[in-house]
């Protein structure tokens, strides 16, 4: 098993890329990727990759994995992931007045 784990924007976020860990990474030419809040819980793959709503993915779940990743998907997954992160840091900013 391998794992690499990257931290994004500056709350805590982390970006983990693992292979060899499941179905979705059993071969040599995919990963499966998650990423993981400031606590270490996941991040619903609705949120962060397919842009949904909370109430179509309380309707219609995602998994907090994202499998079968190969090269070219993953240069877009990690910079999808910290768009995501960044907006919500931006949003929590604004939120806190700064």
């Amino acid at each position: 098993m391998s794992n690499i784990t990257l931290l994004i924007g500056n709350r805590g976020y982390k970006l983990s890329i693992a292979q060899d860990v499941g179905s979705g990474s059993e071969k040599d030419h995919y990963v499966e990727v998650a990423l993981l809040n400031s606590v270490g819980s996941f991040v619903n793959t609705g949120y962060w990759w397919f842009d949904t709503k909370q109430a179509k993915i309380n309707d219609d779940p995602f998994d907090d994995v994202f499998s079968y990743v190969d090269a070219d998907t993953l240069q877009q997954v990690i910079v999808k992931a910290t768009a995501w992160v960044n907006q919500k840091e931006k949003t929590f900013l604004n939120m806190q007045g700064k």
